[in-house]
């Protein structure tokens, strides 16, 4: 569900709605319940009863083209001036496209409204290209990440990843909303040959904006939704895409892995504190249109429109490691949970890592997780946790990135204190979860 203020004026005669003014909504969906999405007036909390349900209930949305709503919506104001609701369609939708909606906030797509609600459909399959779903294989578009590009309070663009590996972005920058658009920039697959095979893209993506211009989209493979997610050891991977100029096509042919910079993963051979670790490589990434000097002191021209790190799991036999809960920005780091869930019914879900990277370039830290003491007086001290790596034949004193826990954990969210940022996650036992990481000013 998303919770947030938005602004409708009544029209002459509408009597619908009594308040001219900002209202605070709750926009919910069904998830694997059912393929609709309700909106309640939750302004005034002295309001809510029983008695009173028919005024607080705003509107319901269904569609032919709805699937299961596991997309989570956003609330935002559009180029058009209209406040919206935007989602994607979900999973199994009747024509098996991945498709963005938006629709009134006010009235839920209502066309018979007065004034007429706003209703518009983003068909990334508008063609009925086979690849992209169909009926018989269906496709379905995750949450969407909307991008306020010129801070002026309103949404230019948006960026969802669909079942098929697709990021896809929809220009939504004119005040005209029959201009507005849908390009495929980026097609995550595993890089096996000879046929790679397609990485679901089932999370909310993040974004950065890059140090030469446009915005780095930060997103996860993979998928938990079906009883056969629990068993498939198909590799997946975290990436980070730069979308040079969102107001322009993407490059073509569309980057590949080619065109990415490989990080890679280790996992320290011993426990630190009792607790497993793993550590990343910190591979300069030589961006396209860069000028770089290479390991043996050669001049380059850089080719990078992006970077990737592959999961590895447990093990190569083992449930593939994936994303698929939202990550979440931490100063110039990235931080998201990935997980390795167990096809026993009777454990606790399975495994997971908290990970922490350079957003920008998909680099290990300088610093990450920290090892808190508490002297008599109360003060609190943060230690860097920190592991000898060896890269390039030289072995150096490097943070650690991911903290391994034997159960299945949530999305993370944070906190800041004096002494560090301070993590949370919740676990497939019920309880709660709490890492530390280097204060404010993390790199």
């Amino acid at each position: 569900q998303k919770i947030g203020d938005v602004y409708w004026d009544n029209a002459v005669g509408d009597s619908t709605y009594d308040r001219e003014d900002w209202h605070t909504i709750l926009v919910g969906s069904l998830r694997k319940g059912g393929t609709g999405l309700f909106a309640l007036d939750i302004t005034d909390p002295t309001n809510f009863s029983e008695s009173n349900a028919a005024n607080l209930v705003l509107w319901e949305f269904t569609d032919a083209n709805l699937g299961y709503t596991f997309s989570q919506p956003s609330l935002v104001r559009l180029n058009n001036g209209k406040w919206a609701a935007v989602f994607g369609n979900g999973y199994n939708p009747a024509n098996g496209h991945a498709i963005l909606y938006l629709i009134d906030a006010k009235s839920g797509g209502n066309t018979s409204a007065t004034p007429a609600g706003l209703k518009i459909v983003l068909d990334t399959n508008s063609t009925n290209v086979a690849s992209l779903g169909t009926s018989a294989n269906p496709n379905g578009l995750s949450t969407p990440l909307m991008i306020d590009l010129n801070s002026d309070g309103i949404a230019d663009y948006a960026y969802a990843g669909d079942l098929f590996g697709n990021l896809w972005r929809f220009n939504l920058s004119s005040s005209d909303s029959s201009t507005w658009s849908v390009t495929r920039i980026f097609t995550a697959t595993d890089g096996a040959s000879p046929t790679a095979n397609a990485q679901s893209i089932t999370s909310k993506p993040l974004a950065v904006r890059h140090p030469n211009g446009g915005l780095v989209i930060l997103f996860g493979t993979g998928r938990y939704l079906g009883a056969t997610d629990t068993s498939t050891t198909a590799k997946q991977t975290f990436y980070g895409i730069w979308d040079q100029d969102p107001s322009v096509a993407p490059t073509t042919p569309l980057p590949t892995r080619a065109k990415l910079q490989q990080q890679t993963i280790t996992t320290l051979a011993n426990p630190i504190n009792g607790q497993t670790f793993r550590t990343r490589s910190a591979t300069d990434v030589c961006w396209n249109g860069d000028t770089c000097t290479d390991s043996g002191g050669n001049t380059v021209s850089g080719q990078s429109l992006g970077w990737y790190i592959d999961l590895p799991g447990l093990s190569a036999t083992a449930p593939a490691e994936r994303v698929t809960s939202d990550p979440l920005l931490v100063g110039q780091n990235v931080v998201f949970t990935s997980i390795g869930p167990s096809s026993d019914p009777c454990e606790f879900g399975g495994v997971s890592w908290l990970n922490v990277i350079d957003a920008t370039t998909g680099k290990r830290p300088s610093e990450s997780f920290v090892d808190l003491a508490v002297d008599d007086n109360g003060n609190v001290t943060a230690t860097p946790i920190k592991a000898d790596i060896t890269e390039n034949g030289q072995t150096t004193s490097g943070a650690v990135t991911s903290l391994q826990q034997d159960v299945i954990t949530s999305a993370p969210t944070k906190m800041d204190a004096p002494y560090a940022i301070n993590i949370y996650t919740t676990d497939s036992e019920g309880k709660g979860r709490v890492s530390s990481l280097r204060p404010a000013g993390l790199t």
